[in-house]
């Protein structure tokens, strides 16, 4: 997930750019930062002394700009910079309140995950199930899920829910990660789910999804697309909320399952619930682990 207000992003010239800012203020002195939403511009001066003339000294003021999605957020009015971090509240809840994109996290994972966007509306989530849906529409519940799963901070900026998906069919973690562009939710298959035949399903036929709850939203501007055969994308809009393509990982529970591996594509939808809308995600089944991105 995405806050849609944090469109500019190159991680790679944000990253150059910071590099050289740090440089740079290591040789002068900054005079001053100002900060918007997706950029910073630093002004320094630099004392340089003329060749022609020895002993001389000039003074010029240089600007360097970095652009990157979410460098700034609001604070009393005042823009300061984003940090990924939750911190943890004596109730045993926690919160991600320093960037753009501010998340509340509950003690347990089915009371719902509240975010609040720069221009205040207020949103309630929580994953819902994982699933396989042929394409006859035929649907089996692997797993709901539990509401006893208790939620555990990683520092800086990561909550893991331990088996919060948890049945004779699947085990799952649900982790969340708080950046400065958005909230990313995964959900870690902990081991092979039972094979899609058991279900009389056949597998060519047959996705793996994981559905999420939503309260109390209103329908968003959705634009579909083909990722592929049996594939079909919905680019939701939610106005301040924007939900990108996912992406799906092999993995042996070893290391990152992104530095070893190639994504497959996890295409989003929106589905009605009643009361909640349901957006939801789903990829070929078959995989021994995976991790769900979006």
């Amino acid at each position: 997930m995405n806050a849609k207000f944090t469109q500019i992003s190159n991680p790679v010239c944000a990253a150059l750019l910071a590099s050289a800012i740090s440089h740079a203020a290591a040789q002068t002195a900054s005079v001053g930062t100002s900060r918007w939403a997706g950029w910073d511009v630093v002004a320094m001066d630099d004392c340089s002394t003329s060749r022609e003339l020895p002993g001389s000294a000039s003074q010029q003021r240089r600007r360097i700009t970095e652009v990157a999605g979410g460098l700034n957020y609001l604070s009393n009015g005042q823009w300061a910079e984003a940090k990924e971090l939750i911190a943890l509240a004596p109730d045993g809840t926690a919160a991600a309140t320093n960037c753009q994109l501010k998340v509340y996290f509950p003690a347990y994972l089915a009371s719902g995950v509240k975010l609040v966007t720069p221009s205040n509306p207020v949103f309630q989530t929580r994953p819902a199930s994982v699933e396989f849906v042929d394409q006859a529409g035929g649907i089996v519940s692997l797993a709901t899920l539990s509401g006893e799963a208790v939620a555990e901070i990683q520092p800086p900026n990561r909550i893991i829910d331990r088996g919060a998906f948890s049945s004779t069919n699947l085990i799952a973690d649900v982790q969340f990660t708080c950046a400065r562009i958005g909230l990313e939710c995964d959900v870690i298959l902990r081991r092979r789910p039972r094979a899609p035949e058991a279900f009389a399903l056949s597998p060519a036929q047959t996705q793996l999804r994981v559905t999420h709850q939503w309260a109390d939203v209103s329908q968003p501007t959705i634009t579909p697309s083909v990722l592929g055969p049996g594939l079909v994308d919905s680019d939701i809009d939610l106005g301040d909320l924007w939900f990108p393509t996912g992406s799906a990982f092999g993995w042996d529970g070893g290391g990152s399952p992104r530095s070893t591996n190639s994504p497959a594509a996890m295409n989003p939808m929106w589905a009605p619930g009643n009361p909640a809308r349901v957006p939801a995600t789903a990829g070929r089944a078959g995989a021994p682990n995976a991790t769900r991105r979006g």
